[in-house]
């Protein structure tokens, strides 16, 4: 079996008014870079990346930039959401099993939402700088 070639891109995003709309614009250039991605994958892994990048710019407290890898392999897409900000202090094993909040809940639903849009997501804090990493396989879920 030939081995997954590595189609993976970074971009690094300073964090300001504008960071979000460039961290859609990145990962969206990495998926067209990959024309058999399909569109519920794409809106659902850009929905993932939005709520955890969101989540940075909310309570990154001194996170200045966050970097974007993201890797398209034949069965899955990785995504790596780094960033310099302070450790992120999060059970995700309870975040995982915890109900979506109520409709009209006006924040803390991001997490839910990105664990409803995986297949995959962790986080680990590396030297200084934290470790988000999200993963769709492919046409999982019914799509």
């Amino acid at each position: 079996m030939p081995a997954e070639e590595d189609r993976s891109r970074a971009v690094h995003v300073t964090l300001d008014d504008s960071t979000l709309l460039r961290v859609h614009d990145a990962l969206e250039r990495l998926l067209d870079a990959e024309p058999d991605v399909g569109i519920r994958d794409r809106i659902l892994l850009d929905t993932a990346v939005a709520e955890i990048a969101g989540n940075v710019l909310r309570h990154g407290e001194t996170a200045t930039e966050i970097v974007i890898d993201g890797q398209v392999l034949d069965d899955r897409i990785v995504v790596e959401l780094t960033d310099d900000g302070s450790a992120v202090r999060i059970d995700l094993d309870a975040a995982r099993a915890a109900p979506m909040p109520d409709d009209l809940v006006e924040s803390g639903r991001g997490l839910s939402i990105a664990f409803a849009a995986l297949d995959d997501l962790r986080y680990e804090r590396v030297g200084p700088r934290n470790r988000w990493h999200l993963v769709r396989y492919r046409g999982a879920r019914g799509s």
